[in-house]
């Protein structure tokens, strides 16, 4: 009998107490999250003694000094009982134990269904009755995984804090699964200056294997990150179990050396280790790429470092947005010219949609703030109080506004996808290999062809080396290695629905070996006249 999930409660912890650094730590053994499962057993009575033996099979397990971990199931009379029970590494046994007594209390509400589990900050417990989680712990479970941000922000300079904790979990997804329990404890100083340290862990389920555990760390990275500023976060799965805080919550001599885990070597000024040995030049490009992508997706608040500007100035500035202001037009809206703030000469966006047309918006505010690329405008501010949304933007005087972007979908029906990221990284991926501009045309016999048509045409040939720049030295790259990036690219601008997300880009550019092989097909581009075609047409 499979056990599904129709409960969960989600328990913030709030109160935790804002220790100094130097003198306490911010543990707490309140429950964050519990699930109860909706099956129930043949027998009550069968059921509560398998469960109750099980329990104490796991709490005498881990009353051994340096046990960590606890496996036990009981079937005796059928209505069997598969558990498991997880401590951080940082705890001595009665710490563990303490830990342990709390969530078996925390599941007390759950009553007589057969499958429950509940998260802490300091140990994990669960039971079922099968046995399948114990190797794959998402298993009939939801596999997304839940990120808890603390209530407060940082006290700390916020460049340097958000700086810091990026790059201490990108080394963590990256050392955790290499361990051979799973685990890493770590911490980062700020580079500001100032006296301030990051402490982070991450833990994954000790029979998950390494492939369960990088995914779910991965996507674990992604949500923790989106907490940044706040001062601490979690992020929980049954598969893995991600922390960090200003505060510390684990001993400084309990930290793991990272380098012998990072491979090739530590990723701390992107977040990623490529493996393209001896290519140092590529090496430090693609780097400062995912810094680049970071940077731009860990924004929570709507046009973060964008100007909110008034509907009745925009509308004064463009004259009540006559033929005589217009500039632009297309499917999704209009754009006029206007002059705004004693003299800027700024480009106004009139986003038209249709109903879901405030969410696009927040969406698109939140893709191009804070973005320098030569492809994409730079966006000024915003505008929600009207009858219309405006973006104000960049002022191209020689060239239409909507040259600037490379999302197909967004041109053809005003959609932004969650993977228009995705694309425009591997646009600017083939740009820094080859040199080109994507939106450079040469002409090939009758036709014209980009670079997006180039490098497909030299991957159908399978000599897509051919796309590096000629003015880098081939004996400063790896060829197999630049090739599968540019295939990673190319991955990239397919169709939104084959897209890998940029979680699974992060893993494929990690040094790790490839990850099983895509059916691919020809990219979608946008060109010059704002027409998409699939390339080598």
């Amino acid at each position: 009998m499979s056990t599904s999930v129709v409960v969960v409660i989600i328990l913030v912890v709030t109160g935790l107490s804002v220790a100094q650094p130097s003198t306490k730590t911010t543990n707490t053994n309140t429950p964050l999250i519990y699930y109860c499962g909706s099956y129930y057993p043949m027998s009550t009575a069968v059921f509560f003694r398998n469960l109750n033996l099980t329990f104490s099979q796991l709490r005498s397990q881990l009353s051994n000094a340096g046990i960590y971990n606890a496996q036990a199931q009981n079937m005796v009379n059928g209505d069997a009982v598969y558990g498991v029970a997880q401590c951080r590494n940082y705890l001595v046994s009665a710490e563990c134990l303490a830990c342990f007594d709390v969530a078996v209390s925390a599941l007390e509400p759950c009553g007589s269904a057969n499958g429950a589990h509940v998260f802490l900050d300091n140990c994990y417990l669960r039971f079922e009755n099968y046995n399948e989680f114990y190797n794959n712990p998402q298993s009939n479970q939801d596999v997304d995984v839940t990120e808890i941000c603390g209530n407060e922000s940082t006290s700390q300079p916020v460049t340097a804090f958000n700086q810091a904790v990026q790059e201490l979990l990108s080394d963590i997804i990256v050392a955790t699964p290499r361990t051979s329990d799973f685990y890493i404890a770590s911490t980062r100083q700020l580079t500001s200056g100032a006296n301030a340290t990051i402490y982070a862990i991450a833990q994954c389920f000790k029979n998950a294997g390494q492939a369960i555990c990088k995914n779910c760390l991965s996507t674990a990275y992604e949500k923790l990150y989106s907490c940044v500023p706040a001062s601490e976060a979690r992020a929980i799965n049954v598969a893995c179990f991600m922390r960090y805080s200003e505060f510390p919550f684990f001993q400084n001599n309990q930290t793991i050396n990272l380098i012998p885990f990072l491979g090739t070597g530590s990723s701390s000024k992107s977040g990623i280790v490529i493996g393209v040995s001896s290519s140092a030049g590529l090496v430090l490009l693609f780097l400062a790429l995912f810094f680049w992508y970071r940077r731009w997706k860990k924004s929570k608040t709507v046009g973060k470092g964008a100007q909110c500007y008034r509907y009745q100035d925009l509308k004064l500035a463009t004259n009540n947005f006559s033929e005589e202001y217009l500039i632009g037009k297309g499917g999704y809206g209009q754009v006029f010219k206007a002059i705004i703030d004693g003299g800027i000469v700024v480009a106004v966006k009139k986003i038209n949609v249709g109903l879901k047309a405030k969410k696009e918006f927040e969406n698109e505010v939140n893709l191009i703030s804070d973005v320098r690329h030569r492809n994409l405008i730079l966006q000024l501010g915003w505008c929600i109080d009207g009858p219309e949304l405006l973006l104000v933007l960049e002022y191209i005087p020689h060239g239409s506004l909507d040259k600037g972007y490379t999302s197909p979908e967004y041109a053809m029906r005003g959609h932004l996808s969650e993977k228009v990221d995705t694309y425009s990284f591997g646009i600017v991926v083939l740009e820094v290999i080859s040199g080109v501009s994507c939106s450079d045309v040469k002409y090939s016999g009758p036709r014209m062809e980009y670079l997006l048509d180039h490098a497909w045409q030299l991957y159908e040939k399978g000599i897509h080396i051919k796309l590096v720049d000629e003015a880098i030295d081939p004996n400063e790259y790896v060829e197999e290695n630049v090739m599968n990036i540019i295939e990673i690219a190319l991955m990239c601008t397919q169709s939104a629905a084959l897209r890998p997300t940029m979680s699974e880009i992060y893993l494929m550019l990690s040094g790790e070996p490839r990850q099983r092989q895509r059916q691919m097909s020809k990219p979608t581009f946008i060109n010059a006249d704002r027409r998409i075609y699939k390339v080598g047409s």
